[in-house]
């Protein structure tokens, strides 16, 4: 009963279900680096079969102006489209030093460290903000705690009134 990925979604798109770009995980591995133009693709899979591919390029090699373009093609057949959408990126200066870098939603204005794509969505955006809600999949189950928090609250309220020996 339940388990990952398990509960009602109401027809919303989850961020599991979405394609996922995390700029810090590009950082970390060498995809995009403070000071230099990095170009290549993005890879997705599911269930080990291929679910997706964009190709990108990482400017930032002037802080002040950094961005990261997105090219790839949605659709298929003859409704195929070709988009390029052009993300900007900022930076803050944690307290122990250095550059922490974002993304900029192109809807909202935020600064995002991941943005996403649903299935069936045309553009990039964050999670909350970008014109459809992204629910993760942890808050799902939600109901059942609640049920959970109710039963326990009740055994409580029978303990205290010493019903309950």
């Amino acid at each position: 009963m339940g388990g990952y990925g398990s509960g009602p979604t109401n027809g919303r798109p989850t961020a599991d279900s979405s394609l996922r770009i995390d700029l810090a995980w590009m950082m970390r591995t060498g995809l995009a680096k403070a000071g230099s133009r990095i170009s290549g693709s993005l890879n997705w899979t599911c269930r080990g079969e291929p679910s997706g591919s964009i190709g990108y390029e990482a400017d930032l090699v002037d802080p002040n102006n950094a961005q990261m373009v997105l090219t790839y093609r949605r659709g298929e057949g003859e409704r195929a489209e070709s988009v390029r959408q052009e993300i900007p990126l900022t930076y803050t200066r944690p307290n122990y030093g250095g550059r922490r870098w974002w993304m900029i939603c192109p809807y909202s204005g935020r600064r995002a460290g991941k943005l996403y794509l649903p299935n069936g969505g045309d553009r990039f955006a964050s999670r909350t903000l970008g014109g459809w809600a992204i629910i993760r999949n942890a808050l799902l189950n939600v109901t059942g705690l609640l049920k959970r928090c109710t039963g326990f609250k009740k055994a409580l309220a029978v303990l205290k009134a010493g019903i309950w020996d």
